[in-house]
């Protein structure tokens, strides 16, 4: 729909004018927060788990650069634990989502996990081989990671270093997204990363933190077949930022940065983004709380290869389609219901394209179980 510059401001107005209130702190809540992350949720040594996620999201988008999608089924997670020495652990297990009206897809999780001791806390390192830690999402930002993705496949497989220890907060990471053989038809696909957390200040329930990240992509190899002409190469997407947690707000700022060389992907060599986020936290009683905020972004000449589309400058599909600017304000409105063993959210989340003057939206229903046997 066409928005006239009155009903921008006001609609901007009525967003932001969410975020005046004061609740308790908590940890900082990104807007893929509720996907099931298999490194906090693991099954503990001698222990299985179970976690079910059925989900429903619809996006309204009509903008030449992200087309409107649905996302409609289910994913369970069954996995068991067992401590094969002092240190190690080995989960393994299986995921199934299925897609109603579409493919049903299996995959295994299997992961050794080296821990080192506790005692020694400059050392205190996670270690891990196979699937995963916080796969889905690894605490990105929107730009560098879409969490549509995770509603049809959330499950990473390779290397990974991570580190939980007082102010500091470190993941990094080497995932194979498609291995190839002997001439494959295409290119083999490989993304590292790193996440860095570094609390500035804390005190009373307030906290502000760094945040450094940074997404690496290759595609290419030396055995494939791929037809000449496929894109190959490498990319990168950086961002540095600040995160505020602090009575009932929450929000971050961030600088984020894309760069592909050599021109493989799009037109786009180099390309860049602000992205500010606002909230304040509603809790209405024991079990239900309400998050109302706005998130800003202005971009130019940006693209992630694994980012959400709606920020970028170019079609996921058909790269000739570019777009150098993107301004964009996002609403949010999360309602979250929380027990025990399942949690229930509704996401509402317009989107007000501001040099295009429309408004689009997004609506997503998640419905979280845990069950420990």
């Amino acid at each position: 729909m066409k928005f006239n510059y009155a009903g921008r401001v006001g609609a901007i107005g009525l967003i932001i004018a969410g975020a005046t209130h004061v609740v308790q702190a908590q940890e900082t809540v990104y807007p893929q927060a509720w996907l099931p992350a298999l490194g906090a949720d693991a099954a503990p040594a001698g222990t299985a788990r179970i976690h079910a996620l059925s989900y429903l999201r619809n996006t309204e988008y009509f903008n030449p650069i992200e087309e409107g999608q649905t996302w409609f089924g289910t994913q369970v997670i069954v996995q068991r634990a067992w401590e094969v020495a002092p240190k190690l652990t080995f989960r393994g297990g299986a995921f199934l989502n299925h897609a109603y009206g579409g493919k049903t897809t299996l995959a295994p999780v299997l992961q050794m996990r080296y821990e080192t001791a506790h005692l020694q806390p400059r050392r205190n390192w996670s270690w891990i081989a196979g699937t995963l830690d916080g796969a889905a999402s690894h605490g990105l930002l929107e730009p560098l990671y879409d969490p549509s993705r995770a509603l049809e496949n959330p499950l990473e497989y390779g290397l990974q270093a991570t580190k939980r220890q007082g102010r500091w907060r470190s993941d990094q990471w080497i995932a194979w997204q498609k291995a190839i053989a002997y001439n494959d038809p295409e290119f083999e696909q490989i993304w590292a990363g790193t996440a860095q957390t570094f609390d500035l200040w804390s005190s009373d329930g307030k906290r502000l933190s760094a945040m450094a990240q940074a997404l690496w992509s290759h595609v290419g190899g030396q055995i494939d077949a791929a037809p000449p002409g496929t894109p190959e190469g490498n990319r990168l997407n950086t961002a540095l930022g600040l995160s505020w947690t602090g009575g009932n707000w929450e929000g971050w700022a961030a600088r984020l940065h894309y760069a592909d060389p050599l021109k493989k992907f799009s037109p786009i060599e180099r390309g860049a983004g602000n992205l500010l986020h606002l909230h304040r936290k509603i809790r209405l009683d024991a079990h239900q709380t309400l998050r109302v905020g706005a998130t800003y972004w202005n971009g130019y000449n940006f693209a992630a290869p694994g980012g959400l589309y709606l920020y970028q400058s170019v079609n996921r599909y058909t790269p000739s389609v570019y777009q150098s600017e993107r301004v964009l304000v996002t609403g949010r409105l999360w309602l979250d219901r929380v027990h025990e063993n399942h949690r229930l959210s509704l996401r509402l989340d317009p989107v007000l394209d501001v040099r295009a003057r429309t408004l689009e939206w997004a609506f997503s229903l998640y419905w979280q179980i845990r069950l420990t046997p």
